[in-house]
């Protein structure tokens, strides 16, 4: 799963990939690469958004009430 991920860019993602026994074992190889088409399914499937990181929008809000506090004072 990890080899689809970097291959595709992608970076801030969780991929849970669950596989119930039906009574055909794959093997190692087998369940890899089911892993990976999952995670590849997952992945071209959702919804790509943009990260915002909250810390920086906290500053900018604490930031711009200080601005308007510092413009009433005049």
């Amino acid at each position: 799963m990890g080899d689809i991920i970097n291959y595709m860019e992608v970076t801030n993602l969780v991929v849970i990939a669950t596989r119930y026994f039906g009574g055909i074992k794959l093997g190692a190889g087998g369940l890899v690469r089911n892993y990976a088409k999952t995670a590849k399914l997952g992945i071209t499937e959702a919804e790509i958004i943009d990260f915002v990181n909250k810390v920086d929008l906290l500053f900018l809000k604490f930031l711009m009430k200080k601005i308007r506090r510092n413009r009433k004072s005049y």
